[in-house]
């Protein structure tokens, strides 16, 4: 997801800049992949949340 938003802004922002869009579609799709470039980092932050917490409850990575 955040990869196709990358590639959307970009492409929108040249279209802009042939004069085939306009300021409003660009800040739109740059927008879309600013949130989905924070979606990409909650869901790595809840993946090493679980992943540690699953840990924990198996008595793994906790020193003695």
């Amino acid at each position: 997801q955040l990869d196709l938003a990358d590639t959307l802004a970009d492409a929108e922002l040249r279209r802009f800049e042939l004069g085939a869009g306009d300021l409003l579609l660009v800040n739109l799709r740059e927008l879309a992949s600013a949130d989905a470039a924070a979606e990409h980092v909650q869901a790595l932050a809840d993946y090493f949340i679980a992943k540690a917490e699953l840990d924990v409850a198996r008595g793994e990575g906790v020193a003695p």
